[in-house]
């Protein structure tokens, strides 16, 4: 017995509580005792997971927050694409300048564009879902308000720069 705790919420803790099982049922079968019934209670419960928080927010408390490193990122972004109105340009300003997304993955144009996109900025969260910037009454109504990045202007002035870039 181990008076460590285990953390059951990593993949292997399921196989790992079925091999103390087994080792349990064989130990009875050989003392002639009936030990399944008390190793039980000690699998481990169903992890709930929360989908990861998007780039430039965190989960604090089981709230959606502005990252402190990352959000300053995310503003500067739209800033960027505001005043160059263009993709390319925005990411290799961003990677010449040292920023990186998590994992420290390199800015792609794709990636510019699906952050630029998403309605997390101007306070809108709508969890895992495809994101269009064109956001209507009903799903405002599905939305969770969290703490804007940047302002309602700013990213509809980003999503119509890209609006106009995608048509021509």
């Amino acid at each position: 017995m181990t008076d460590d705790n285990l953390d059951t919420d990593r993949s292997g803790a399921q196989a790992f509580a079925n091999v103390l099982l087994a080792t349990a049922m064989w130990r009875a079968s050989i003392n002639g005792s009936d030990a399944r019934n008390q190793l039980i209670s000690y699998s481990p419960a169903p992890v709930q997971r929360v989908a990861a928080a998007p780039f430039g927010f965190w989960w604090s408390d089981g709230r959606l927050e502005p990252h402190p490193l990352e959000a300053p990122i995310r503003l500067e972004m739209y800033t960027l694409f505001a005043s160059l109105r263009d993709l390319a340009e925005v990411t290799t300003s961003l990677n010449s300048r040292g920023r990186r997304l998590r994992r420290k993955k390199r800015f792609t144009p794709a990636e510019v564009k699906r952050i630029i996109q998403d309605p997390v900025s101007m306070g809108l969260y709508r969890g895992n879902c495809k994101h269009h910037h064109n956001v209507d009454a009903q799903a405002a109504a599905s939305s969770v308000s969290v703490h804007p990045i940047v302002t309602k202007e700013l990213w509809s002035e980003c999503n119509n720069l890209i609006d106009s870039i995608s048509r021509a």
